[in-house]
């Protein structure tokens, strides 16, 4: 019989091609249209997976549970971009405004920051609700799709003990899922000659949003996001991807 884990990883392989082609002939069309359809499309892929994931009843995630929530979180251009556009479709100018304020305050205290040390300043995300529900669910990274934890006990005390995300079980078929598209995304940019880099949640979509035309001039090649904070850690030295969690399932 197969393996699980490598049955797993196999659909995860098929999964990032099908995002890749999906991406790229979107990439291709050079519009900021395309461009955030792609990843509309993106979120449909994990949301599918998530709801035909046979743990999907496991999963202790509701909102009010909101220790991830004080970890750091990476994501790539184009979803800075697109969280950017929902948030400008939702929102009035003034409340807009607002928002950016926050996110630039929170950019500022967290973007320089390792998984490490963010688990341990207790710093939440700009888009925690005073009700601890997270206020840009339907449009979050890809990297917040993916974590998931079946112990609500196991996530509070791994914020409590400062550790950069939960070691217990979790959903793996939907973390390797959305990692699988969020891996198509980064190959379609490389290939479209955009940027396909990693940022710091805030500091990217503080960019998105005060970047006059950022979109456009993405689809165009420029690098709207050089200089922005990657998440790092300080035990594996370098970048981390997708949700800046310390644990791989």
């Amino acid at each position: 019989m197969p393996n699980p884990s490598e049955t797993g990883l196999t659909h995860a392989g098929a999964l990032a091609d099908e995002q890749a082609q999906a991406a790229g002939i979107a990439f291709a069309k050079r519009t900021p249209l395309a461009l955030l359809q792609a990843v509309s499309d993106a979120c449909e892929r994990v949301e599918s997976r998530a709801a035909a994931s046979p743990d999907r009843g496991r999963r202790a995630c509701r909102a009010g549970c909101s220790s991830c929530c004080f970890l750091a979180v990476s994501l790539t251009a184009p979803e800075a971009l697109y969280l950017a556009a929902k948030l400008r479709e939702i929102h009035p100018a003034p409340q807009l405004e607002q928002l950016t304020a926050n996110v630039r305050a929170t950019s500022q205290r967290v973007s320089h920051l390792t998984i490490e040390a963010r688990a341990s300043a207790r710093i939440p995300c700009a888009f925690l609700g005073d009700a601890g529900e997270c206020t840009i669910h339907p449009f979050r990274p890809l990297g917040c799709r993916g974590w998931t934890s079946f112990s609500k006990d196991d996530c509070d005390a791994a914020l409590a003990a400062d550790e950069p995300g939960h070691s217990g079980p979790m959903d793996k078929e939907l973390w390797q899922a959305a990692g699988a598209v969020t891996e198509g995304l980064e190959r379609a940019a490389r290939v479209a000659a955009l940027d396909a880099g990693q940022y710091e949640l805030h500091a990217a979509l503080l960019r998105a949003l005060t970047v006059d035309a950022a979109a456009d001039r993405f689809v165009k090649g420029d690098q709207v996001f050089s200089g922005c904070g990657r998440v790092t850690s300080e035990r594996l030295r370098g970048p981390v991807a997708g949700g800046g969690y310390s644990t791989s399932p």
